[in-house]
């Protein structure tokens, strides 16, 4: 089972300053990134299994596509991302 990378608590605090999240919005689960220059990307289809590790991510926060909201990225999510740095494809 998927496994967010902080607690409820955790986000809560964190939240103002997010740099990667899953973002749900018109029933859309995408994982989202803010670059260096504040703009926001969706990174979801650079992501190998991007798509599925995003609804497990909302998943596992106890979130459903239908509500609208924000959620922490798991630790695959940042295994993947660090995967395709590494690989510069991101």
């Amino acid at each position: 089972m998927a496994k967010p990378i902080m607690n409820q608590i955790q986000w809560c605090a964190f939240e103002g300053k997010l740099v990667l999240w899953v973002d749900v919005a018109g029933c859309r689960v995408r994982i989202m990134h803010r670059l260096n220059n504040g703009s926001v990307e969706d990174i979801t289809d650079k992501i190998p299994d991007g798509k599925k590790m995003a609804v497990e991510a909302m998943e596992a926060f106890g979130g459903a596509a239908n509500v609208s909201e924000v959620y922490p990225p798991t630790y695959e999510i940042i295994r993947a991302i660090r995967a395709l740095i590494a690989k510069s494809t991101l």
